[in-house]
């Protein structure tokens, strides 16, 4: 299955950003945590 971050840069945006406020607090836990600022700091 792939990452967030893969999934984003193959330009999936919107749906990350979906599925990631579906979360909710839960994005802010680990490994979610890392691999959202990773998405963050490619751009």
């Amino acid at each position: 299955m792939p990452t967030y971050l893969e999934r984003y840069l193959a330009s999936e945006q919107e749906q990350v950003w979906d599925d990631l406020l579906a979360l909710g607090a839960a994005m802010r836990d680990e490994p979610l945590y890392s691999e959202r600022l990773s998405k963050n700091r490619t751009y």
